[in-house]
């Protein structure tokens, strides 16, 4: 009997979508230095609203940057906004140095019947890539080869590989980890294969090991 006002304040099933307690949300806990960030607001008061504000700021930018989310389903408002490292201005682009922090603001003007709310997101800013080091090819059969290397944080393991240069096949592994190891396998015999190290940590910064261009 309190529709609308107060509706799913009390219980939420899993996955029904947005609910009267609006939500602000990115797309991830930690970006770099020239990325885009996906803006998300949900909330079942604004069905039908077409677009909403949001504010966000950075430890670099303080003066809040205004987005515009485009209403893409009955609630759910999506939109995005870039970053870069020049200086502060109101241009549309969110300025950023490595180690802020980013903050999404939304005013929920009637927070599950309650009244106003602000509601609030943040991530991390991370620039620099992982540093390679201690590449390792050993093991080596008339089949296969183990790839091994270690990176100073956390990040993927991706190995190119083929018999000329530069190297066309890719063998990976998603798991942000500092010791990789990856076993090639299906290779032809008394055949002379080149090797390239990709790493890519969580905010998307990637390093490339390719042996100052001669390859492993």
């Amino acid at each position: 009997g309190e529709w609308p006002a107060g509706y799913g304040a009390g219980l939420t099933m899993a996955g029904s979508g947005p609910i009267s307690e609006g939500v602000v949300s990115l797309n991830h806990a930690a970006y770099n230095c020239d990325d885009t960030i996906l803006l998300v607001v949900e909330d079942l008061d604004l069905v039908g609203a077409g677009t909403q504000d949001v504010t966000i700021i950075s430890t670099t930018e303080t003066t809040p940057e205004t987005v515009t989310l485009t209403e893409v389903d009955d609630g759910r408002f999506e939109g995005s906004i870039d970053t870069d490292t020049s200086a502060p201005a109101a241009d549309g682009v969110l300025q950023v140095a490595a180690d802020d922090q980013i903050e999404v603001t939304y005013i929920d003007v009637n927070y599950g019947g309650a009244g106003q709310m602000t509601i609030t997101d943040t991530a991390e800013v991370d620039c620099t890539g992982p540093v390679i080091s201690n590449v390792m090819i050993d093991q080596i059969s008339e089949s296969s080869f183990v790839v091994s290397w270690d990176t100073d944080e956390e990040s993927n393991s991706v190995v190119m590989y083929g018999d000329g240069m530069p190297p066309g096949e890719m063998m990976d592994d998603t798991e942000l980890v500092t010791s990789h190891s990856l076993t090639i396998t299906g290779l032809d015999d008394c055949t002379h294969y080149y090797v390239e190290i990709h790493s890519t940590d969580w905010a998307s910064n990637e390093a490339v090991d390719n042996n100052g261009g001669a390859y492993y």
